[in-house]
Parts: structure tokens; sequence; C-alpha cells
């Protein structure tokens, strides 16, 4: 699946959105924890349902919200609840592909990306190729692919998935504390592994 400028510009935004999220949070950061109310158990299950529905619903998108969860739940816990809510959201994705097949997919993403990802993905190699997919294309729509196109079994599925998605969830937790530079640094990094995951995958495809 190439990606078209309309996607490269919207990395770009959610990018700039990221960055300046970041500054807000850390700035303004005994502000939002006095503002916030949420701040133990509630605040996080509310942030993981918020997470869980950015992945079902396409294309809806939290990253913004991580610094925020950074500054109430610190780097490894906003990380915890990140991937937590990823796998969920996943998961439903995932099933719902695979009970209501093709027409409840195209609700959510346009045929012409479904054709793209159909000769994607791979019926070799299938566990790695998963973990290389989750570095290029979105956890959303790969999930729905994944679960229309492979008859991989559930519980593969969601390890692949877990090892595709930790080092995003490290990465940018961890970088929210950093100067912007360095942020800046870890969404080119981002997109080379976004870039290295989408040529890894075309290799594997056809191996």
């Amino acid at each position: 699946m190439k990606y078209e400028k309309k996607e490269i510009f919207a990395f770009i935004i959610v990018g700039i959105m990221f960055i300046g999220s970041s500054y807000f949070s850390l700035r303004h950061s005994d502000y939002l924890k006095e503002v916030i109310e949420f701040k133990g158990l509630a605040g996080m299950a509310v942030y993981v349902l918020f997470e869980v529905v950015s992945i079902v619903v396409v294309p809806v998108t939290t990253f913004p919200l991580l610094p925020i969860a950074v500054v109430l739940w610190g780097g490894f816990m906003a990380t915890v609840l990140n991937v937590i809510g990823w796998m969920i959201g996943a998961a439903i994705a995932f099933s719902l592909a695979r009970k209501y097949g093709r027409p409840f997919v195209s609700r959510f993403i346009k045929s012409k990306y479904l054709i793209h990802l159909e000769k994607l993905v791979p019926q070799k190699n299938i566990f790695w190729s998963i973990v290389i997919l989750r570095m290029s294309i979105p956890t959303d729509i790969l999930s729905y692919a994944l679960g229309l196109f492979t008859n991989i079994p559930m519980n593969i599925y969601l390890l692949a998935t877990f090892f595709g998605l930790i080092p995003f969830a490290f990465i940018f937790a961890y970088s929210v504390t950093l100067s912007v530079w360095y942020q800046i640094s870890a969404l080119a990094l981002s997109a080379s592994l976004i870039y290295y995951g989408y040529n890894r995958s075309k290799k594997l495809k056809s191996s």
C-alpha cells in the first residue's frame, strides 16, 4: 500500500499536534493534574476506552492525548495503558472483520485500501509479517485487514500484535518529556520504521 500525499500530510499534522500537546502538557502539568479529576483507576479506564474506540472507529486518533497521560501517570504507565487499549481495540476490530466480512469492513476502510491490503497481507511467515506490518500500517486498518484476509488464530495474532506495538508505545511515551528536537527525531525514527516495515513486508509477501 503506497502512502499518498494525504497520508503523509496527516502524519505530519498528527506529529505537530503531538509536539504541541507535549509542550502544553509539560508546561501546565500542575494545572492539568488539578483540573483532571480522573487521575486514578477511573481515569486510566477512561483513557484505555478512548484508545479502544480509536482503533475500532477508523480513523479516529487519540495520539495527541498521550502527553496528558504521561503527565498524569508517568511514561511507563502511559505505555502500559496504550498497549492495553491498542490490544483490546485490535482484538475487537479483528473479530468484527472475521465475523461480518468485507461489507462491514468497507464501512470503515475504502475499497481501494482493502485491495492494496489484500495484496500485502502474506500467507507465509505470517507471525513475523504481522510484527513488521505493525510498523508500517495503522493498528485499526491492519486489524480489520488481518481479520478479513487471514485464517490466523486470535492468540497468535495478538502475540504478534503485541511485539509489533511495543517499540512505538515506548518511543512515543518517553519522548514526551524530551525537547522538541528529540521529539522530531522520534517521529523521524517512526517514519523510518514505517518505511522499513512496508518494504520488508513486501519482500516477505513475495518470498
